[in-house]
């Protein structure tokens, strides 16, 4: 298989992310200028109100991201597994989210608007979530309809950007050999990463996955960590 799929599905999910991020940043900037005093930060006595103003924004900014990039992960399912079995049917576009995550996520961390420059702190984190719940979406996505198969479905992290972190590139060099989101990280999201879930059948290649290959660039990053530390 080559790699146009794969290509696509991660552009979209980007675009998911990026369109959701902007239009909260706008929306909790603006919030946020209307709370905060001279100082730019929120008096203790307004975070409450300003908390729930802003949950009610990321819930819907994370909600648009997580479905949009469901849709994605589906659209390359379906793509990945023709291409592997010659078999259509309908995956499901569902992202598996957790509404209470996000409010948790939000409440963990809006104390710090309190403080001088907490503000901006504050903004980039929930920028940071955006992003977390749109590739947590996408890979979970796959992860579910890997599990509705008859047959046993593996799959395996197949990194899709320029740079990839030296926990992801662990991950990837394992090659297909993941059954569950519980296997050995195989569930791990962040912020920034465009690795994707990649489900995995019988005979499938993808172009330009090499899991040795990425295992010596793990090494490599795993020694330049150690001489950094």
């Amino acid at each position: 298989m080559d790699r146009s799929t794969i290509d696509q599905w991660t552009r979209a999910t980007n675009a998911a992310s990026e369109a959701a991020r902007r239009r909260a940043g706008e929306a909790l900037r603006t919030l946020a200028a209307g709370f905060a005093g001279e100082d730019g930060a929120i008096a203790p006595g307004r975070v409450s109100a300003f908390r729930e103003c802003a949950e009610e924004v990321m819930e819907a900014a994370c909600r648009a991201a997580a479905d949009a990039s469901a849709v994605a992960a589906a659209d390359a399912y379906e793509a990945i597994r023709a291409a592997a079995t010659g078999r259509a049917g309908g995956a499901l576009a569902d992202p598996r989210r957790d509404p209470a995550a996000t409010r948790g996520a939000v409440r963990g961390l809006v104390g710090q608007v309190e403080k001088p420059g907490g503000v901006g702190r504050f903004l980039r984190r929930m920028d940071e979530r955006i992003d977390y719940e749109a590739k947590r979406a996408s890979g979970e996505c796959v992860l579910l309809n890997g599990r509705r198969e008859r047959s046993a479905v593996r799959f395996a992290r197949v990194p899709s950007g320029i740079e990839t972190c030296a926990f992801c590139l662990m991950l990837a060099s394992r090659g297909p050999v993941y059954l569950s989101e519980g296997t050995a990280g195989l569930g791990h999201y962040h912020a920034g990463c465009d690795c994707r879930i990649v489900p995995w059948f019988p005979g499938q290649e993808v172009a330009g996955y090499d899991p040795d290959a990425l295992y010596g660039k793990w090494k490599l990053a795993e020694k330049k960590k150690g001489r950094e530390s």
